[in-house]
């Protein structure tokens, strides 16, 4: 439960965490996962 808080709330989780859900959910992390670096949330952010 506390992972998925963790992903609600934009939040770090381990990787033993993603590869947990992939195995739950029969899928590979880019299904879950999108990168976007810091200076394009940081923007994101103060708009």
């Amino acid at each position: 439960m506390d992972t998925l808080i963790h992903l609600l709330d934009g939040k770090r989780i381990t990787t033993d965490s993603i590869a947990a859900l992939c195995e739950a959910l029969n899928c590979q992390p880019g299904d879950l996962l999108e990168y976007v670096p810091d200076t394009e949330a940081t923007e994101r952010d103060t708009e």
